[in-house]
């Protein structure tokens, strides 16, 4: 998304939802008008803000990472989801090919990253096919008893009469939970290879899913000094926004970063910490400076620290 288009979306919803890790500053004292605030637009190395006067904006999402490569393909929100929860860093993100066929050790990798390991076998670097992908989730997932296609229901698709019963049941169980739902022409293609696009969709679902049957999970804020194994992964990951854990005397530190800011008036705010049996889902975001306040133009890294329970689920940042 070019700057032009960043700016039309901060206008227009007043968020920042930019994959150009725009950042947003509101800086009243500039306004031109007494109604108007102004907003900056800073690229992601800080460099040649572009100023625009616009009405007040107070709250800004954590931004997703910049996969222009991927723009128009129908697996890039998928794939944006996945590294900004975490399941995916940026590294993968950038030199992912959505049409390349993914291994059974690259869906393995993928899926531990949110389910837990299947056994102590490592997958082997062989293509996955659809229905390998659909046995494997099916033996990963927890019991979910409410699917969006109904509980009762038989998958419809045409294609499968000459697989095993066990793998017919892993697609019903997959079909009724709307994680694999077939090519809309009644045709689930059970021996076709499975492409990295679709995989990044099929474990956006699950992880999603698993987001459903969460419940509040218990915390507590941190105030004041850290242990120095916390403050190592603050300082560590400070400019990268996300999610980082430590544990330390049985107690498990959670992390979360919004990142590198242009000044210290940016903050983020809770608005959730939910669990469900596998992992742990954080929901926050970045407020703004309040318009009118000046601030000094510093770089900035402002970042939130939680207090769990000792826990082996992984942590997930959510939009």
């Amino acid at each position: 998304m070019n700057k032009k288009a960043t700016v039309a979306l901060l206008l227009a919803a007043g968020l920042v939802m930019s994959s150009q890790s725009a950042f947003a500053v509101v800086d009243g004292p500039k306004a031109q008008k007494p109604d108007e605030n102004v907003i900056t637009v800073v690229d992601e190395s800080g460099q040649q803000p572009e100023l625009i006067y616009a009405p007040d904006i107070a709250y800004i999402m954590i931004e997703s990472p910049e996969l222009a490569h991927l723009d128009g393909h129908w697996s890039q929100e998928a794939l944006q989801h996945l590294v900004k929860s975490g399941v995916l860093n940026r590294n993968e993100a950038q030199a992912f090919n959505p049409k390349a066929e993914i291994s059974k050790e690259d869906f393995q990798i993928w899926t531990d990253r949110i389910l837990g390991k299947k056994d102590g076998a490592k997958q082997p670097a062989e293509v996955l096919t659809r229905v390998d992908a659909a046995v494997w989730l099916a033996d990963l997932l927890p019991a979910l008893n409410t699917g969006i296609n109904g509980g009762n229901l038989k998958h419809p698709f045409s294609d499968t009469s000459d697989i095993s019963a066990k793998q017919k049941s892993a697609i019903d169980y997959l079909y009724k939970l709307g994680i694999m739902v077939g090519n809309g022409n009644g045709k689930f293609a059970p021996k076709a290879k499975l492409t990295k696009g679709e995989a990044a969709v099929l474990v956006d679902k699950v992880l999603s899913r698993a987001n459903q049957f969460a419940k509040p999970a218990q915390y507590d804020l941190v105030t004041g000094t850290v242990p120095e194994t916390v403050q190592t992964i603050i300082n560590e990951n400070k400019t990268e926004a996300g999610v980082y854990t430590v544990e330390e005397n049985g107690v498990r530190y959670v992390v979360i970063s919004c990142g590198t800011v242009p000044n210290p008036g940016y903050g983020i705010s809770l608005e959730s910490v939910t669990e469900s049996d596998g992992a742990l889902f954080v929901r926050s975001g970045i407020t703004a400076p309040q318009a009118g306040h000046a601030h000094p133009e510093v770089i900035a890294y402002p970042v939130l620290v939680l207090k769990t329970k000792p826990s082996n689920k992984p942590v997930f940042l959510l939009d």
